[in-house]
């Protein structure tokens, strides 16, 4: 657990949800929690006062609970929210939407997806896993995605891509699979009998050894170039 509570902005239209919700995770689970409403049909204008307030409060996770009306034209904020370093976790309402939405969100640079209807106490851990740098996805959306990351994937020459496959160790390689597994950086270092400082440690030498930036990245690159298989991501 961090030592100082992680900052958290509730982003929305529901405002009496929002209050609530800020509410029972600031003095529940520690976390310094602040909403900022956006209306059902929000203007460009409204869109750039949210944003406004959201970067005066430096938040290190965006809880987005996009308008209903308008699921397409949030992408634009998750993007925004994400250029402000912070990690992004969308909330869903129905099947539907994360069908449609999902998927591009994730593109966008959405870390984390939880249904309306989640538990607080797993909502704060997902917060909790986000900000350490873990993604909160199910699995087998990970995979539906990043299947069709890798149709669009254009990639790098393939002299470069080998040399940076060949500079991964043996224990880099072992994380990357536990990864593709849906394991947390916890089950990742119990399972490798090693300390949770340790992984994250050969999470910052992968990323820095293949210049990715976050996990779906990671996990994108290792389904293309058959570090791991779509089986062992479904299984």
């Amino acid at each position: 657990m961090p030592e100082t509570a992680i900052r958290v902005a509730v982003c929305g239209p529901l405002q009496f949800l929002q209050e609530a919700l800020a509410s029972v995770l600031q003095q529940r689970y520690k976390l310094d929690v602040a909403h900022f409403v956006l209306p059902q049909e929000y203007s460009e204008e409204d869109s750039n006062t949210l944003l406004e307030q959201v970067q005066q409060f430096h938040p290190e996770v965006v809880l987005f609970l996009p308008p209903v009306k308008e699921t397409t034209r949030c992408l634009d904020l998750i993007e925004a929210f994400v250029a402000l370093d912070a990690k992004v976790i969308l909330v869903t309402y129905t099947e539907h939407e994360t069908r449609q939405l999902v998927h591009e969100a994730v593109l966008r640079g959405v870390v984390g997806v939880v249904p309306s209807r989640m538990p607080l106490m797993l909502l704060s851990r997902a917060i909790y896993k986000v900000f350490e740098g873990e993604l909160w996805l199910d699995r087998a959306l990970t995979a539906v995605v990043l299947n069709s990351l890798t149709r669009s994937e254009m990639g790098t020459s393939k002299d470069k891509t080998q040399e940076k496959i060949e500079s991964l160790t043996d224990r880099e390689r072992e994380v990357i699979r536990w990864l593709a597994k849906g394991l947390k950086n916890r089950d990742i270092a119990e399972r490798m009998s090693i300390s949770e400082s340790t992984v994250r440690h050969h999470f910052t030498s992968i990323f820095n050894k293949l210049d990715m930036n976050n996990r779906v990245e990671l996990l994108l690159f290792a389904l293309k170039h058959n570090l791991v298989s779509m089986d062992e991501i479904l299984s």
